[in-house]
């Protein structure tokens, strides 16, 4: 049996500026975990070479359902979804997979340590 396939999964749709931001968070992904495997779902429209940052595109359109689709088209066997307003800051992020164990999904919450930059 082959190995299973890791990645994660950023939607960005609606707004010009949530590609943008998914930009910008594949290339935080890449600065700290270069061999990632991303896909990116996000509208056509959008598209301006940027999106190479990534290893697969899934074209979506601009319905308020896209990001539950975009999550749904994973391309990998096993996904982390990142939202495209997140910024990668550490190469703990190369662990991620160690966190999954035996379960079929892992919630995170944003930490009393990070209030300081939301809301």
């Amino acid at each position: 049996m082959s190995e299973l396939t890791k990645g994660f999964v950023v939607v960005a749709s609606k707004n010009h500026n949530f590609y943008l931001y998914a930009i910008n968070l594949c290339e935080s992904l890449r600065d700290y975990y270069e061999d990632a495997k991303i896909c990116l779902v996000t509208e056509d429209r959008f598209l301006d070479g940027r999106e190479s940052v990534a290893d697969k595109v899934i074209s979506c359109d601009g319905h308020y359902r896209a990001k539950c689709s975009g999550m749904a088209q994973s391309p990998w066997d096993i996904t982390m979804y990142i939202d495209a307003d997140m910024e990668v800051e550490h190469e703990d992020i190369t662990k991620v997979w160690d966190e999954l164990g035996d379960y079929d999904m892992v919630w995170s919450e944003l930490t009393d340590d990070r209030s300081y930059i939301y809301a």
